[in-house]
C-alpha cells in the first residue's frame, strides 16, 4: 500500500512542472470602493520578485 501511494505522489508532484505568476492590478470593488476615473489610464511596474526553493 505504502508504495503504490508513494509512487502516485511522484507521478503527480507539481514543483517539477512550469510555474507562472500572475500580478494584477485590480481597482474598486466592495473593499476599494469607487475609482477616480482621473487616475487611469494605470500602470503597474515591478521592480523586483523574489523566488525562494
Amino acid at each position: 500500500m505504502q508504495l503504490s501511494i508513494k509512487r502516485i505522489m511522484l507521478t503527480q508532484w507539481p514543483f517539477d512542472k512550469p510555474h507562472y505568476l500572475i500580478l494584477n492590478l485590480a481597482m474598486g470593488g466592495g473593499f476599494g470602493g469607487q475609482v477616480d476615473m482621473a487616475c487611469l489610464p494605470a500602470t503597474l511596474e515591478i521592480e523586483s520578485i523574489k523566488v525562494y526553493q
